[in-house]
């Protein structure tokens, strides 16, 4: 399950001691801000992708066999429990 914290919910921020900074290297991550569909609407976010342009992307994922790890799986290995794919 993913959760989404808002800015300004957030009190405080500290340092976390759960994660070995080794494992989290090497790790690429793919984040879109905004994606909007330019036929219905527009977009007015300084880092904005039409959807047309994000499914490129995502094909571009599959067809070329990434591996693209869910939340559980990313955790997994970040604890050094399984091995991820090096693509």
């Amino acid at each position: 399950m993913l959760l989404y914290v808002l800015k300004e919910d957030v009190k405080e921020v500290g340092d976390s001691n759960n994660t070995e900074l080794k494992n989290t290297k090497g790790v690429p991550v793919l984040n879109y801000h905004f994606v909007y569909k330019p036929e219905e609407e527009t977009c007015n976010q300084e880092i904005c992708h039409p959807e047309s342009q994000f499914r490129t992307h995502l094909s571009f994922i599959k067809d070329n066999g990434y591996f693209t790890p869910t939340m559980e799986e990313l955790e997994r290995r970040i604890r050094e429990k399984i091995e991820i794919d090096t693509k």
